[in-house]
């Protein structure tokens, strides 16, 4: 199963959390990509550790000419979505079309809110020359949770996540908090 991470995800997990190594967690359990976008965005921050977990990352995607004609469409769309959203997104549509499973990682909400309805835009179907389907999306929250019920993470560990996300910038909900402790 292939997770591509939006730069909010790898933050979140990368920087935020600093008791485990979240990535390396879930990059044991799954194949962790990334587009361009999202890299220049990690590169942009100067973060040399967040860089260094994120360099063996493969780009999940060429951008080819469907591609860019996708990421036009979302910007169309939605002009408040980052350049790591759109292409995150971007790269999930042409991947589930092909066959490819795979989730796309995001924690901004708003991003979230879009890759829900996505795959009923008529333009894109038209982009993609078929019906959508409907793209699986899940964030830091829900992959800690995940792991947790899978046993590859403890109840200590992931209370231990849910501290360090809430000391961070990370915006959760105590709610969400409360799933994973």
């Amino acid at each position: 199963m292939i997770k591509i991470f939006d730069n909010s995800a790898i933050t979140s997990m990368g920087k935020e959390v600093t008791s485990v190594d979240l990535l390396q967690s879930i990059k044991s359990q799954y194949e962790i990509f990334i587009t361009e976008a999202v890299l220049s965005e990690c590169a942009d921050s100067k973060d040399d550790g967040l860089i260094k977990k994120i360099q063996d990352f493969p780009v999940a995607i060429e951008k080819d000419e469907r591609f860019l004609q996708i990421i036009s469409q979302i910007k169309m769309i939605d002009f408040r979505l980052g350049p790591g959203e759109i292409e995150t997104i971007a790269a999930s549509i042409l991947l589930t079309n092909s066959g490819v499973d795979n989730y796309v990682v995001i924690d901004e909400q708003l991003a979230r809110k879009y890759v829900s309805k996505i795959h009923i835009n008529p333009k894109m179907t038209e982009i993609v020359g078929s019906t959508i389907s409907q793209i699986r999306c899940t964030g830091t929250i829900g992959i800690v949770r995940h792991l947790r019920d899978k046993g590859i993470l403890s109840k200590e560990t992931c209370q231990k996540i849910a501290f360090d996300l809430e000391l961070s910038n990370f915006r959760v909900s105590e709610e969400l908090l409360a799933l994973i402790r």
